[in-house]
């Protein structure tokens, strides 16, 4: 299984080749404080239904140096991740096909743990 972090000084957030977060780590102490099975990208088909439908899983992520593709079934999104002292940026600087209606993208997510 491939895994990719990117780091800033005071966290490492990895996620492996299908979009779950293996990490979410607080350097400092070396908690990892993700919530296990979350997703860092995914879409959420329907924008106007209520409740929310179910989140679409990526087929697929992979990391070359600092861009990220994200695959799904009908579309895919290229993301440059940029690391700063205290945040990271994940920035949209492609998607294939263009036009499609795949309802919202999201990115960089991250479920926490509750504290024990």
């Amino acid at each position: 299984m491939s895994v990719y972090t990117f780091s800033t000084k005071l966290m490492a957030y990895t996620l492996d080749e299908y979009g779950k977060v293996q990490g979410f780590t607080q350097r400092s102490t070396g908690n990892n404080i993700a919530r296990p099975g979350s997703l860092a990208f995914y879409l959420l088909p329907g924008v106007q239904q209520n409740p929310y439908p179910e989140a679409v899983h990526p087929k697929a992520v992979k990391c070359v140096g600092n861009e990220v593709t994200v695959h799904f079934q009908q579309v895919r999104f290229t993301l440059l991740v940029q690391s700063f002292e205290d945040h990271l940026r994940f920035t949209i600087v492609d998607q294939q096909p263009q036009g499609v209606d795949y309802g919202r993208f999201v990115v960089g997510a991250c479920e926490l743990q509750e504290d024990n």
